[in-house]
């Protein structure tokens, strides 16, 4: 079943000796009256200058700061007024001031809270084994962890201006890309702290970021723009503009320092954008009593003349705010090194090639940094902590790759990277394609003569898999200049055509030819055919036909064509699942849940995605979805998902139910195992018992056992092969790591089910909350995983989570194509809306329609 294989990891054994550390609340604020307080960066500065140039002194040992509220010190420390203090700084005095502290000062509180942070705290938690139910033990090992991790960032903290968490990056050689679109690309090293059930390690990682361009903010919105347009009077926007918003968006949030005078800047803080003014400097306002602009106002106070009045300005207070303060652009310059958490989707293939790092260059530069930074770093000696001067190896095992079978019970030959090919092969259970249509949205770029060449290669290629297809469409439509209106005519004249021809919405597919960039016509295509019609669609852009067409790229979309109709494209197995899963569990359902969040600083509802297996291989799925509060984890339908879901299996098997129930649950964060996983075990166990007492199951039928895991790749463990010279060389598929460096809080694995084509590949991480179906064989829960990973119904590939997993994502990300465009709420409100708002669910929840009640067994999602 399993071979044992060596790899190297990027973990460090970290050895901790005992240690006490008091703890201080650390208060710092500006002695300027109405001031606001400090940011991280300009506190941790404070602090540091305090501790090395004015009062060195009274800081032996130094401070660990948290660059928020928290310190911890090795000893109490002692002032002339105990063990507490405020004392008065300033970065231009090398010495403590007298209260209040003057012009530029601040003040600063440190306060004893009475506690320490111990290596008792964390070996407590630990020895508890898995779960431990006392709260207590947890969160004091919790913080001492995070304490081990602060002393370990204290070094990089101090060297790197650009900080994101528990990263840090930098722009130096071979670190950085400057895509000259008012955006950079910054490489950078990601540290954590980890807790095993034998020794702590640290987690070393290579990560990577987007970061403003600092510079004039017009040359950057240039650029952002168009990088050939350099005329500032192309950012004069009407408002409500598309463009207009687009640069809202992209800047809301980002600081700016403001000139105001020659060549001067106000030093005395950044500002932050809130939003953008069409107006410009000519808006309006009033002062002492006089209407004024904006320009005038900077004339008469800073005698300073606005060159460019009639492009936008910004403002530095939000929408709902009752106090206007708007900045003319020209003179507004972003202050460099910030992140840009909001990357805009133009953007992000770039920064994806700019984040692949192949085995081995990884590998070196993680091995660079913990040589160069942290092997003879002075917090880690101060605190009595030392880092083994390798990466720490482990023994793995390689479980067997499934057979993947076709047609006939042909077994596709699997190669070792996981992947296979399909040609030569005929689909495991292929279906029919009653009847087709065309839509092409393109017919400037794609004339209808090379249309039917197209379609004649793809009803080739669905035969030869085993479909079968009729020769000619029912209909081939083409709009010029598409538009919403344009779209949804044409797609209803198809509707009833089909309707006219005896045809079923579930017997029709269309296929519809877009441009390359066209989301919002992708976006009414799928609205039409998922929520309005129930009608299978197709979309094929315009750019596969000039790069990728060929056998390969229209087996993909025969795949795809194939599963949505019902059909089973192929079925992995094995002695395992042969000998354990259909001769000893019995029958049984996999689930797999996600939810999607908005993007920070939105205010849009978070999407629960959920899907659920109806056939005896774990082939065919259903999906479920609901809107919930912004951000809210726990899956709040998710007793109502299992009721239904329990409800279509037994009507798709004859009323017979399932005596088992997988349930993979994916985007799950450290903090969230224990609460929200067993939050949602309890409703789907109500889930359950409500569908047998409501639908009258007989006491004989057992309620079915539940495997309920936690699948994450949101985690920084990374395994490489040994004995090998080819640095582009990833672990095999089917590796398995159970030991070393699992965490101790879960029973726990990671699995790295398939091989990345470019790149380093990533694995999975596995955590069992509970296991009924296996009684924790945990052998038996991996091949399970294992088998899962190589039925995704889009890919010809294993991939690296289970497919249910992956299919609920892909519902989440479908959120758009439920909405009605008319009547949903308006996005740009919700973004800039103050916190303090109550979030309008129902408002959301109006204009999500469900999906239509002939897709509901398909999987229209793929």
């Amino acid at each position: 079943m399993s071979n044992t294989v060596q790899i190297d990891t990027n973990s460090v054994q970290l050895q901790v000796g005992p240690f006490a550390y008091y703890q201080y609340d650390v208060l710092i604020k500006s002695t300027r009256p109405g001031a606001k307080d400090p940011s991280p960066k300009v506190k941790d500065l404070l602090l540091d200058h305090l501790q090395n140039e004015v009062a060195p002194h009274l800081f032996n040992p130094r401070l660990i700061y948290d660059r928020q509220k928290i310190a911890y010190c090795r000893k109490l420390l002692q002032f002339q007024t105990g063990q507490n203090a405020t004392l008065y700084v300033s970065f231009n005095e090398k010495q403590l001031l007298q209260p209040p502290g003057g012009r530029g000062a601040y003040e600063i509180t440190l306060s004893t809270t009475g506690s320490r942070v111990t290596k008792a705290d964390i070996d407590n938690w630990v020895s508890r084994g898995p779960s431990t139910e006392d709260s207590e033990i947890r969160a004091r090992g919790e913080a001492a962890r995070n304490l081990l991790q602060l002393i370990m960032r204290q070094g990089p903290n101090k060297r790197h201006s650009v900080k994101n968490g528990r990263a840090y990056f930098s722009n130096g050689a071979g670190d950085f890309k400057d895509l000259h679109r008012g955006i950079e690309f910054w490489r950078g090293i990601f540290l954590s702290v980890r807790t095993t059930p034998g020794p702590l390690i640290l987690q070393i990682d290579t990560t990577s970021t987007a970061v403003y361009k600092g510079g004039e903010l017009i040359s950057q919105c240039l650029d952002y723009l168009n990088p050939r347009q350099k005329n500032p009077h192309m950012l004069k926007f009407p408002p409500n503009h598309p463009t207009l918003k687009q640069l809202e968006k992209w800047l809301s949030g980002v600081r700016i320092t403001i000139k105001v005078g020659q060549n001067q800047k106000d030093k005395s803080r950044s500002k932050v954008i809130r939003f953008l003014e069409p107006k410009g400097a000519n808006f309006l306002f009033e002062k002492d009593g006089r209407e004024m602009t904006v320009a005038q106002y900077y004339l008469e106070n800073y005698n300073i003349r606005i060159r460019h009045p009639d492009i936008f300005a910004v403002s530095l207070e939000k929408k709902n705010s009752l106090k206007a303060t708007i900045v003319p652009a020209e003179l507004c310059e972003i202050v460099p090194g910030q992140i840009c958490n909001r990357l805009p989707d133009e953007f992000r293939p770039d920064m994806v090639k700019f984040s692949v790092l192949n085995p081995g260059l990884r590998k070196s530069r993680i091995q660079r940094e913990l040589s160069e930074n942290y092997l003879k770093s002075e917090y880690l000696a101060e605190a009595g902590m030392t880092l083994a001067n390798s990466l720490l190896p482990v023994m793995a095992k390689q479980l067997t790759i499934p057979r993947v079978m076709y047609g006939g019970e042909k077994a596709a030959r699997v190669n070792p990277n996981g992947s296979w090919n399909v040609m030569q092969s005929q689909f495991f259970r292929p279906t029919q394609m009653k009847a087709w249509a065309v839509l092409n949205t393109i017919p400037n770029i794609i004339e209808g003569t090379k249309v039917q060449s197209y379609m004649h290669e793809l009803l080739d290629c669905c035969r030869k898999l085993g479909m079968r297809v009729v020769d000619s469409p029912f209909d081939y439509q083409t709009i010029s200049g598409w538009s919403q209106e344009a779209i949804e005519k044409a797609l209803d004249a198809m509707g009833r055509t089909a309707g006219q021809k005896n045809l079923k919405p579930t017997d029709v597919v269309i296929i519809v030819l877009l441009a390359e960039n066209a989301a919002l016509p992708r976006s009414i295509v799928k609205h039409w055919g998922d929520v309005t019609r129930g009608v299978i669609t197709q979309c094929l852009r315009q750019g596969k036909f000039n790069r990728d067409r060929n056998n390969q790229y229209w087996n993909n979309v025969a795949i795809k064509l194939n599963a949505r109709l019902g059909g089973i494209n192929s079925h992995p197995t094995s002695m395992f699942w042969t000998n354990v899963v259909e001769k000893r569990i019995g029958s049984f359902m996999v689930m797999g849940a996600d939810v999607s969040h908005p993007s920070p600083g939105q205010q849009k509802p978070s999407i629960a995605g959920f899907v659920h297996s109806w056939d005896n291989r774990a082939a065919k799925y259903a999906a479920l979805t609901e809107l919930q509060q912004p951000r809210q984890e726990t899956i709040q339908d998710i007793r109502k998902f299992t009721y239904t879901a329990l409800y279509n299996f037994g009507m798709a098997n004859s009323k017979n139910l399932p005596q088992n129930i997988f349930f993979f649950r994916d985007g799950l964060s450290e903090g969230e195992y224990l609460g929200v996983a067993r939050l949602e075990l309890a409703e789907i166990r109500r889930g359950i018992d409500a569908f047998w007492e409501e639908k009258g199951v007989p006491p004989v039928v057992k309620k079915p056992k539940i495997t309920f895991v936690i699948v994450t790749k949101r985690h920084h463990a990374v395994f490489f092969p040994t004995g090998t010279n080819d640095p582009k060389a990833n672990c095999a598929p089917g590796l398995v790591v159970e030991s070393d460096v699992i965490t101790h809080i879960l029973p726990n694995f990671y699995l790295q089910s398939h091989s990345a084509i470019i790149g380093t590949s990533r694995s999975s991480h596995y955590l069992v909350i509970q296991d009924e179906i296996f009684e924790n064989n945990m052998e038996n829960l991996q091949q399970f995983a294992h088998h899962l990973c190589y039925n995704y119904a889009k890919a010809t590939r294993s991939v690296s989570i289970p497919s249910p997993v992956y299919y609920a994502d892909l519902v989440c990300s479908r959120m758009m194509f439920h909405l009605n465009l008319a009547s949903m709420p308006d996005e740009d409100a919700s973004t800039t809306s103050s916190g303090n708002t109550p979030f309008n669910l129902d408002a959301w929840k109006s204009s999500f329609l469900k999906l239509h009640s002939g897709m509901e067994s398909r999987m229209y999602f793929l």
